[in-house]
């Protein structure tokens, strides 16, 4: 019976703890006329079934009681300095990504454009230092005047765009920066990207058309690997030929003298159907060509198909050209985000213990309906021929 009694009791008290929210002990064992060890025992098993939270003096209800919630480590506003080279449509959507991350973490960006200037990138360095930011992002000028310049500057940096290139760091033209961070985008995935697709559509003979720029280096190395790959002994190559054609400097092409010099370069492969797909680097002229094929009669890509690299000015409401595209954005976040995360490991306790990050990004693959197979009754659907390749040169890259 006293169990019976002890358990009546409890419970009583559990639903006056809930309803009132606490009491005291001594009116408790006051009202139920029962010693103040009584009450302090029957409101320790309540507490142990989580039915009270046991107080000073008497018990709460649980749903009461508010745990004070630790306060967030105070996080200081990172000051972070972008310089590019100019905000074009290339690096305008490298900026976007930087500035998304950037606001993900609350940081600041100051941002300068050099214009391919090694004088420029200089007095933008030196302002940047001057302002004791935490860090910089930039793209800078290849060259021993550029890389002499990063290596003074103290500030922790990441390269954007900027992979090493073994000719460049034999050559003494782009050292090693060991202790610098690097995000860019993967052109020699791309030119393998590029050529499987037109490959497997069926093209045996494409003619790849490039402006001498950073880009160009990774682009030629994929192609030229594709067709060492392809002399191997093999009933069926995978690879066919490619005609690789220098466009020049990086200038603003004038169409007349590009289509002309083009149009040469290509030749018979052209007009015979020998040829039946262009993979263009830039943009721009795999616009003009475009153009120039449709006014000379070609059916793109009915009779011919065209791929073009970099995917900046052939958006598919102007221009709807196939493209291999690198992922600027992402380039641009994840450069911010390799940044900052450099920034907050080496100010903690594992200061320096974060190793050196080249992170790379493959581009992708974007068809907007001008690479087609190539047509029946063509010389490129009907021979497979060994790996050709010539390559150009460029110069200073």
């Amino acid at each position: 019976m006293e169990k019976m009694l002890a358990r009546e009791r409890r419970e009583q008290l559990a639903r006056r703890v809930d309803s009132l929210g606490s009491v005291r002990t001594s009116a408790v064992a006051s009202e139920l006329q029962v010693s103040l060890k009584t009450v302090q025992r029957d409101l320790q098993v309540l507490a142990e079934r989580g039915r009270v939270v046991c107080v000073h003096g008497g018990a709460v209800s649980p749903h009461r009681v508010r745990v004070p919630t630790p306060a967030a480590p105070e996080v200081r506003t990172l000051r972070l300095g972008l310089i590019l080279p100019n905000d074009d449509c290339y690096y305008n959507e490298v900026l976007k990504g930087v500035e998304e991350a950037a606001a993900l973490v609350n940081a600041t960006v100051v941002v300068g454009m050099h214009g391919y200037s090694d004088d420029v990138e200089e007095t933008l360095l030196r302002r940047l230092s001057a302002l004791e930011l935490d860090g910089i992002l930039i793209t800078n000028q290849q060259s021993h005047r550029g890389y002499a310049t990063l290596m003074g500057v103290q500030t922790p940096i990441v390269l954007i765009e900027r992979p090493i290139f073994p000719h460049r760091m034999l050559d003494g033209s782009d050292p090693i920066l060991s202790d610098v961070d690097r995000v860019y985008s993967d052109h020699y995935a791309g030119a393998l990207l590029g050529l499987d697709h037109l490959f497997g559509l069926g093209h045996r003979s494409v003619h790849f058309l490039m402006k001498q720029t950073p880009t160009a280096i990774g682009l030629l190395r994929g192609v030229r690997d594709t067709q060492e790959a392809d002399q191997s002994p093999s009933d069926a190559p995978r690879w066919g030929r490619v005609h690789v054609h220098d466009l020049g400097p990086p200038t603003p092409p004038i169409p007349e003298e590009l289509i002309a010099t083009t149009m040469a370069a290509m030749g018979e492969d052209l007009y015979s159907g020998e040829a039946t797909a262009l993979f263009v680097h830039s943009d721009l002229e795999a616009g003009m060509l475009h153009t120039a094929l449709t006014q000379r009669g070609f059916d793109v890509p009915g009779t011919i198909s065209l791929l073009s690299y970099d995917d900046v000015l052939t958006p598919d409401e102007l221009l709807p050209l196939s493209a291999v595209s690198p992922r600027r954005r992402w380039i641009g976040r994840m450069a911010c985000e390799t940044l900052v995360n450099r920034l907050r490991r080496d100010a903690g306790p594992a200061r320096g213990s974060r190793p050196v990050n080249h992170v790379t990004l493959i581009p992708e693959l974007r068809l907007r309906g001008t690479t087609a197979p190539p047509p029946s009754g063509s010389l490129s659907s009907e021979r497979v021929e060994s790996g050709h390749f010539t390559t150009p040169d460029l110069g200073p890259f």
